[in-house]
């Protein structure tokens, strides 16, 4: 991986190859920390996506296991759905733990303008990335 550049695979997926095995990792978590996960997921099973399954996977897996982590009661929300008026796909992770103060939002987060394209519904993704720190690059 060059600096400032993340290199993505091109394969066909659907959405619950990533769910289903971010879900079912961070459950005996959840059941241990006597919390809640819920799952929202509006987008049809039908609805084949062209990307970095594995990419995306990851990413969720980070946030969906930290929300867990900093959870200490109350629930974890993984919800994904299709947004066709602003032509993305849209998957957050809510919680009810001590969130990230805003001013320390901007060292963990980045914009990832173009993850997946979703050529039989003519959406392009837009998320959120970890970004990587030099130690781990190398």
């Amino acid at each position: 991986m060059e600096e400032n550049r993340l290199d993505l695979e091109a394969a066909p997926f659907n959405l619950l190859q990533v769910l289903t095995p971010v879900c079912s990792a961070i459950q005996p978590l959840v059941e241990e920390k006597n919390i809640q996960l819920y799952v929202e997921n509006e987008v049809p099973d039908t609805i084949e996506f062209n990307g970095d399954c594995a990419r995306v996977r990851q990413i969720l897996f980070n946030l969906a296991g930290n929300a867990v982590k900093f959870t200490g009661d109350g629930h974890v929300l993984i919800r994904a759905e299709l947004d066709e008026q602003k032509r993305c796909l849209l998957i957050s992770v809510n919680d009810t733990g001590i969130g990230i103060p805003g001013d320390k939002q901007g060292c963990i987060l980045t914009r990832l303008n173009r993850l997946i394209l979703l050529p039989r519904v003519s959406l392009a993704v837009r998320g959120l990335v970890l970004r990587l720190s030099k130690s781990s690059r190398n």
